[in-house]
């Protein structure tokens, strides 16, 4: 026996479409600004690197052109420096380090690259001077023979502070929250010709009601509702037109039929009987074609008692000789389509007495979310393999050849359920025989709705 392969790991996503698309948007502002970043970055990286190329290379200089300068003119020197905003001092400068205190990423990274292509004899003194004036920065530089330590202040002091990443997280922040903003309004001008659609085609499928959606001011929207609204012309028109061939058909049909039946009734005799028969067949299967053509289309919903209709239905059969045992168990009353209802009542049990005719038993009874309605037999039961194929239109089971009809009961009966959010089941029967169950999911009348209904 092969291994079922373990179903493979999927990556979570929300199922709502506004959810997906405000995922979508973030996801790509969160994208867009990392790029921007790195390329801010790199462009900045660059800049930096190259002032601060640039700073040693000038204080290589400094220091070669001070160098040269004769002993006796030193002070002369000096004086030029201090004219120049430099501050020069003979000891040691204040304490500090090798690097700018408390500076930006960039300052630091300034910094090192400055120290590195500074001479073994040139050094680079970081210290602050107070909060409000910023960082200083102390080189020793040779002036006239003698180590001289220079200082100059930074330009700025509140750009100490600075740091990018924290900044990039704030506008990434501010940019999910606009994307959020806006995949909202987007979600919000989708949603309602969504909603206008889905009502619209719940019409639909109810047999009846205005369907047609509002004009909108998008050419986009306003080609969908345009096409939507021609596809619910065409519906409504062929359903006139189906409605009008069946009721032809009924009239055409049934109106000779009920003249010859008149004819034979004056005649008399076994030709009678035997005709009348014949007439009966074809007027019950002109009647099945016609309750699967309704399906129910067009009847309002109303509340009711599932047991009162099962009472009634059996009343009909037991009136024709044909008594049905009735186990029926408290039930909430629920929204139904009474006759479509009563009509699945009555093909069930319509089935059982003519494939079975024997053990006929309706029950009825309330579990969990559902309630349960059972029509049994004690007949030869459908195998397996033939119980989900019964329920196809114009199918019969394979015993069924001398018993009358087209095949249609069950057919009709799954299109009716459907209409109530209703399954059917085909069973065996404990003790032989089948059984029909139907499920119908309960809810609440006073809060839900019939499946399919506004």
């Amino acid at each position: 026996m092969s291994e079922v392969a373990p179903p493979r790991w999927r990556f979570p996503r929300p199922r709502s479409l506004m959810w997906q698309n405000l995922l979508l948007l973030v996801g790509l502002a969160i994208v867009i600004h990392a790029c921007v970043l790195a390329v801010h970055l790199l462009v900045l990286r660059s800049n930096v690197l190259g002032a601060a190329e640039t700073m040693a290379h000038q204080i290589r200089i400094m220091n070669s052109a001070f160098a040269l300068v004769e002993p006796s003119r030193r002070d002369e020197a000096l004086t030029v420096l201090r004219g120049h905003g430099l501050q020069a001092i003979e000891g040691e400068p204040p304490p500090g380090s090798d690097l700018p205190p408390n500076e930006s990423p960039y300052a630091l990274m300034a910094g090192r690259r400055v120290q590195a292509a500074l001479a073994p004899d040139i050094k680079l003194h970081w210290a602050f001077v107070d909060p409000k004036g910023g960082a200083t920065f102390w080189v020793r530089l040779n002036v006239a023979g003698r180590d001289t330590w220079l200082m100059s202040r930074t330009d700025k002091a509140d750009e100490r502070g600075y740091n990018p990443l924290a900044v990039s997280l704030l506008l990434t922040l501010g940019l999910s929250g606009l994307a959020t903003i806006v995949a909202l309004f987007i979600q919000r001008r989708i949603n309602r010709p969504l909603r206008d659609v889905a009502a619209a085609t719940r019409r639909i499928s109810e047999g009846g009601g205005q369907a047609h959606l509002p004009v909108y001011e998008t050419s986009e929207l306003a080609t969908l509702a345009a096409q939507f609204n021609e596809m619910v012309d065409s519906l409504h028109q062929a359903e006139a037109t189906r409605a009008l061939m069946l009721a032809g058909i009924s009239h055409d049909i049934r109106t000779p039929l009920a003249r010859l039946r008149m004819t034979l009734a004056l005649e008399g005799g076994e030709t009678e009987a035997m005709a009348a028969r014949c007439i009966g067949q074809v007027d019950a299967i002109i009647g099945q074609f016609l309750d699967f053509g309704h399906a129910g289309n067009g009847e309002s919903p109303v509340e009711c008692d599932l047991n009162v209709l099962v009472q009634q239905t059996a009343a009909e059969f037991e009136a024709e000789g044909h008594p049905f045992e009735l186990q029926l168990q408290p039930l909430p009353r629920q929204i139904f389509r009474p006759v479509a209802m009563q009509r699945v009542i009555q093909n069930l049990m319509d089935n059982a007495l003519k494939y079975a005719g024997t053990g006929l038993q309706v029950r009825t009874w309330l579990q969990g979310d559902d309630m349960h309605l059972a029509v049994a037999d004690r007949g030869a039961g459908l195998a397996v393999g033939e119980r989900s194929r019964v329920l196809q239109a114009f199918v019969r089971g394979g015993d069924a050849k001398d018993v009358g009809g087209l095949g249609l009961g069950l057919a009709i009966v799954e299109r009716l359920l459907q209409l109530h959010g209703g399954r059917l089941q085909l069973l065996a029967r404990e003790g032989g025989g089948l059984e029909a169950r139907v499920a119908l999911p309960v809810v609440d009348v006073n809060t839900s709705r019939l499946p399919g209904l506004p």
